[in-house]
């Protein structure tokens, strides 16, 4: 029995892991989350409109961890770069703090806003997909932050290493919040090329880093590229096309 079970959870953990890759490999040419969604979901062999349900909520996680640190970046970037210390820049701050601290009253009331939205007439034929969220329990909502929140530390830990092997040492503290606000560009920019997020990380790099100094000079735009082209060949390139295995073998079914 015991051999069973192991056997049993080694499968799911290995078709979630295909899963993710197959996402990965046809988020490369759908725009937005679309390819990451349906390749996950037709990796699934039943109950695909909750596993839409609990993709959902993944990315959720995913968006609201990098907006909470992203306005933590912001609100220190806003310290070290007085030209952006503006009007525009104090409400952009505020807009944050306040998407922030609603992810919070969202995460108190889902359950009974599911049970409000599953009640309509006109949106009962979509209450598959978003009834998911409200069975997970709290400790569950808390486990899957803190893999949110680990995941995007490793991100982070990744840039800041590939920042350092180019020769681009800041501060520590203004490293963070400039990788803070490169992620909260490139997640809250959806992805509309054939390349999935070439480009957006690039374009956000040089317009947050732009203001830096160092060695008595400004920071090389090659040289940063070259760092962020590193994280886009480990993170993307690699794994679309370790996925393109299981892609040919999606079985698409109602």
């Amino acid at each position: 029995m015991a051999d069973f079970t192991s056997t049993r959870r080694k499968n799911v953990i290995l078709e979630a892991y295909r899963g993710v890759l197959t996402g990965v490999s046809l988020g490369f040419a759908l725009p937005a989350q679309l390819g990451d969604t349906a390749g996950r979901v037709l990796s699934v062999r039943t109950h695909r409109s909750e596993a839409v349900g609990a993709t959902l909520v993944s990315g959720g996680m995913q968006f609201y961890v990098a907006l909470v640190f992203g306005a933590v970046a912001w609100a220190h970037h806003l310290t070290i770069v007085s030209e952006r210390n503006t009007v525009a820049g104090q409400w952009l701050l505020i807009g944050l703090s306040t998407l922030s601290l609603g992810g919070i009253v969202f995460g108190l009331v889902r359950r009974r806003l599911v049970q409000w939205l599953s009640g309509r007439p006109t949106l009962t034929r979509f209450a598959a997909y978003w009834g998911i969220a409200g069975l997970y329990s709290d400790s569950e909502i808390g486990l899957a932050l803190g893999t949110a929140v680990f995941r995007y530390l490793v991100f982070s830990v990744q840039f800041y290493c590939a920042l350092r092997a180019v020769g681009i040492r800041l501060p520590p503290a203004n490293s963070a919040s400039s990788i803070g606000l490169v992620f909260l560009v490139k997640t809250v920019t959806p992805a509309f090329n054939l390349l999935s997020d070439l480009g957006v990380r690039e374009a956000a790099s040089l317009w947050v880093f732009a203001p830096f100094e160092q060695s008595g000079g400004l920071i090389s735009a090659p040289v940063l590229i070259s760092a962020t082209l590193t994280l886009w060949f480990a993170n993307i390139l690699t794994p679309v096309l370790i996925g393109l295995i299981w892609v040919w073998k999606l079985k698409i079914s109602r």
